[in-house]
């Protein structure tokens, strides 16, 4: 019994210290910090709007990027065209085609790493667009 006790509390602990490790190294993990036209989640979004411009915590590395279907799937999807870095290696645009009246869904992925090839920490954006 004694043996027992003992091996279930170091499993706890052992739990414990993972999960510790695992919020760490995710709060140091590169991130989409900005969408600069709206905030994530928004509703009402203009279906004219032609462009997204993506700001991230620190310079990227400009060979890697990757976009994926959200929850939702493709019926949610809008494509991705045109992306690019800009400059500061920080912020990114790319062009969009928008339709009214719809839930639009893409995952930036972690394909994208920084300078050190650290990748980044998935980031869904969603919005919809109103009339």
């Amino acid at each position: 019994m004694k043996k027992f006790l003992w091996l279930a509390g170091a499993c706890v602990l052992a739990i414990v210290l993972l999960s510790w490790a695992n919020q760490r190294w995710q709060k140091d993990l590169p991130t989409v910090v900005e969408i600069q036209e709206f905030q994530n989640g928004a509703k009402n979004i203009d279906p004219r709007l032609s462009e997204i411009n993506l700001r991230f915590s620190e310079p990227m590395d400009t060979r890697y990027s990757g976009f994926d279907l959200g929850p939702l799937g493709k019926e949610h999807l809008f494509k991705v065209k045109q992306f690019a870095f800009l400059e500061d290696e920080k912020n990114a645009s790319f062009a969009v085609d928008l339709e009214p009246n719809k839930h639009y869904q893409v995952l930036v992925t972690t394909a994208f790493r920084n300078r050190s090839g650290v990748r980044i920490a998935p980031y869904l954006i969603e919005f919809w667009t109103g009339e």
